[in-house]
């Protein structure tokens, strides 16, 4: 049951962090930087150079995509383990209620040493979209794997 929980919470931060991945190179492309945005995450592993690298850096966009995804996968496995059980309007509840933690968490508690590093670089409204579509994308992910699992094991036709 709570491998069960685990490993769909894997499924949702996978599908959280390509949805936010794109949203932050979205927001990057508008400034002519693409990757700006997500390669700052970078600064966890990489120091202050993350800041200042706007186009594709071998070492940097690859940090800042492994602390994306490996910290989204980590949400996506808690939110699944506190809230996997929700069906319906009430996980879309959740999922909001969860990104509004998680941005608090990023935001308020971690040290700025460990924080996202993209509000350095977007505007406060962008953040709070990069959340919003953090909280779309837990919630869609979600649905989908309950759906999935609903139906049952697919029986291979021959």
């Amino acid at each position: 049951m709570l491998r069960d929980r685990l490993l769909r919470g894997v499924w949702i931060g996978l599908v959280a962090a390509a949805a936010t991945a794109g949203a932050l190179v979205g927001f990057g492309w508008v400034r002519g930087a693409p990757l700006q945005p997500l390669n700052t995450v970078a600064h966890v592993l990489v120091g202050s150079r993350a800041f200042y690298v706007h186009d594709a850096d071998r070492l940097v966009t690859s940090a800042g995509l492994l602390v994306h995804v490996l910290s989204l996968v980590i949400a996506g496995m808690l939110f699944s383990v506190l809230a996997g059980w929700l069906r319906g309007a009430w996980r879309w509840v959740a999922a909001v209620a969860f990104a509004a933690a998680v941005a608090a968490f990023d935001f308020l508690l971690l040290p700025s040493r460990l924080a996202p590093g993209f509000e350095t670089v977007l505007t406060r409204g962008e953040v709070v979209m990069v959340y919003a579509v953090l909280a779309a994308a837990i919630a869609v992910a979600a649905d989908m794997t309950m759906k999935h699992e609903e139906r049952g094991p697919r029986s291979e036709a021959i």
